[in-house]
């Protein structure tokens, strides 16, 4: 191990040491507010809850202190995150560049082989446009086809259009392989992209991908969700979501929203099925 490597583990360790400490905390003052709320729903005789001046006060120094707790561990989680995408950046097996081995890669189709590469039925980011001039187009379909002669796959739009339609009409396209995108199936488990990756993201309540920055993987999502679980104990989501931040996506004050997207409609840009 080089004396970088080390220097990052030691780094890893030290923030991994103040997260345990913040988690400590935080559990330590959401101990004490259920014991604190515990007491007086205990102490009151009628189904209503009455608070005095000072329990109110002091449920609300409380829920302060909570939430301070929570941003503390939320930044130390967040710092920990960091070292550790930084210790696999510098590892020798990221610096062989083996980006290409992510889940989201196709099978290679090689010439003879009549069979599907991308299954039938498999949904794909598809990428629509052919002029170069334009920006690149790309979109959410499913495979339904392919053309052995031509090697071109058929894929169906997923976009429905007009719901209204009794006889909805979905946009077919046929596609070489190396504009297709294969993703993971719904619950399939994937490689985490790190945070700070450009990729292909899916933005929320549409069927088209645009280029966007991760800005927390489901790793770092996983942690804050299990933060909220131990606070508010309202969430049964089981597959964490990545926190994404478009191009070109301001809103009126200038700021770039992030939003939140699933796994298996975030990918990377290279790994479009091979021929």
């Amino acid at each position: 191990m080089s004396s970088s490597e080390v220097s990052t583990s030691s780094e890893v360790l030290i923030a991994a040491q103040k997260l345990a400490k913040s988690i400590e905390e935080f559990q330590s003052i959401v101990t004490q507010c259920e014991n604190f709320t515990t007491k007086v729903l205990k102490g009151s005789s009628s189904g209503s809850v009455s608070l005095s001046d000072k329990q109110f006060n002091k449920l609300v120094q409380k829920g302060r202190e909570a939430k301070s707790a929570a941003s503390k561990a939320e930044k130390a989680c967040a710092s920990c995150l960091d070292k550790i995408s930084k210790m696999e950046a510098e590892s020798p097996k990221k610096r062989k560049g083996k980006l290409g081995n992510h889940p989201n890669v196709g099978a290679k189709r090689f010439k003879g082989d009549s069979a599907f590469s991308i299954p039938k039925g498999r949904q794909v980011a598809a990428k629509i446009s052919k002029d170069k001039d334009t920006p690149e187009e790309w979109i959410l379909c499913s495979v339904v086809g392919y053309d052995d002669h031509k090697q071109i796959y058929e894929v169906e739009d997923e976009d429905p259009g007009d719901e209204s339609d009794p006889e909805p009409y979905r946009r077919h396209y046929w596609l070489a392989c190396h504009c297709l995108i294969p993703l993971p199936q719904e619950g399939e488990k994937v490689k985490e992209i790190p945070k700070g990756t450009t990729v292909l993201s899916m933005f929320p309540a549409t069927t088209s991908f645009y280029r966007a920055v991760v800005e927390l993987p489901p790793r770092g999502v996983r942690f804050l969700f299990l933060l909220t679980i131990v606070c508010l104990t309202l969430s049964k989501k089981k597959f964490p979501d990545y926190t994404i931040k478009f191009e070109d996506d301001d809103d009126e004050t200038g700021a770039t929203p992030p939003r939140k997207v699933k796994p298996r409609f975030v990918c990377l840009r290279e790994n479009v099925a091979k021929s």
